[in-house]
């Protein structure tokens, strides 16, 4: 199982004058440029996860990035700014390849977002034994009429951001971010693999998959049993319905 990944973010902002009978606290320095709200730390995560940053799969309408959960700010409900990389670049359905205890912040961070037209949510744990390939046809069907439909579409995981204490007397805020997704190299990138295979079945094996995908994030790297259930998939043709498949219910007897 993918271990939950810690680092520091600092985020420094130009110092404004301060503002005469404002009241100076730790977390709401007068000093500093706040955004509409008022607080300082909701405009400093609104550019963080502006930046969250997506890449396109070459030769593909499909994106696979990130999105930021913003932990303990009320007014980051509606991160509107946060969500504008997603409408330069036309995304329509998003697929969120997240752990039941991300569910709740994936569907959350993107329910301010007006360009949503269809959003999937799969419930994954990046372990070897996990059974991923389950949701191959649901997730592939769901990107391909995404795509049909003139749309493009978001594979992301999912990170959290924890506002700390700003530096005293500037401002130079400290951010505690926690990933359990190993920055999209298992489980997004296995989902969006499983679609190529599908779109170029089945001349497209998934080595060859990998390396395209690679092009676009080089940090792509499913864990073995994913690469695994990838393989299988190829095998069988990458079909629409898994259960009537030989090599489906031998691989799920072994499973159990």
């Amino acid at each position: 199982m993918t271990r939950p990944t810690f680092s520091l973010l600092l985020h420094t902002r130009q110092r404004t004058p301060l503002t005469p009978g404002v009241f100076e606290n730790p977390r709401r320095r007068s000093g500093c440029p706040k955004d509409q709200t008022g607080d300082p730390y909701s405009g400093l995560l609104l550019e963080i996860a502006c930046a969250a940053g997506m890449d396109r799969v070459d030769g593909y309408n499909v994106y696979i990035g990130r999105l930021v959960a913003c932990f303990g700010l009320v007014a980051l409900k509606q991160p509107s700014h946060g969500l504008d990389a997603l409408k330069e670049a036309n995304i329509t359905h998003v697929v969120s390849a997240v752990g039941p205890k991300e569910r709740p912040s994936a569907i959350s961070s993107l329910q301010s977002y007006d360009g949503l037209r269809g959003h999937l949510t799969l419930d994954l744990i990046d372990q070897d034994k996990e059974n991923i390939i389950q949701h191959f046809p649901q997730a592939v069907q769901f990107i391909k009429a995404a795509i049909a439909d003139g749309g493009a579409v978001l594979v992301h995981w999912l990170d959290t951001i924890y506002p700390l204490l700003p530096l005293e007397d500037t401002c130079i805020y400290i951010f505690l971010t926690l990933s359990y997704s190993g920055l999209g190299e298992s489980r997004s990138a296995t989902i969006v693999l499983a679609y190529m295979l599908y779109q170029a079945r089945p001349r497209l094996a998934p080595g060859d998959a990998l390396l395209v995908l690679r092009g676009s994030r080089a940090r792509c790297q499913p864990n073995a049993g994913f690469t695994e259930q990838l393989a299988l998939y190829h095998q069988m043709g990458c079909p629409k319905i898994l259960e009537d498949q030989i090599l489906y219910q031998q691989f799920l007897s072994i499973e159990t």
